[in-house]
């Protein structure tokens, strides 16, 4: 895992530690008799719906995936840029560029022109 990646974890972990804290006391400071079950029950249910919308994030984060109008090859949205498409073997925006490889180099049938698009849906 990369530097940065760590980084926005370790914030992330820090943001969700001070947010259950603040329920805590916030409950502590409503009810100073309220008991240890019930912050924990609190806790458990703020953890629930936080995963619950940290799933539907990440299913939505999910790219579309089709195979390329040009070459057949399959592409997919680009993570950075919704509407754009590129080929999912290597994130090459044109179809001549996802065909290299290292013992054959380009497909020459391939124009240059062509570019990652999905073939339309019925």
């Amino acid at each position: 895992m990369d530097e940065r990646l760590m980084a926005m974890t370790a914030t992330m972990k820090a943001t969700g530690a001070a947010k259950m804290l603040g329920i805590a006391k916030r409950m502590v400071a409503t009810d100073p008799d309220v008991s240890g079950r019930d912050v924990l029950a609190r806790l458990e249910s703020a953890m629930a719906e936080e995963e619950a919308a940290a799933t539907v994030a990440w299913v939505a984060s999910e790219p579309d995936r089709a195979d390329c109008i040009k070459c057949g090859g399959p592409v997919e949205t680009d993570s950075r840029d919704r509407s754009r498409w590129i080929h999912s073997a290597d994130g090459s925006r044109g179809c001549r560029a996802a065909t290299f490889t290292v013992e054959d180099g380009w497909d020459e049938t391939i124009p240059k022109s062509w570019n990652a698009a999905p073939k339309r849906s019925v």
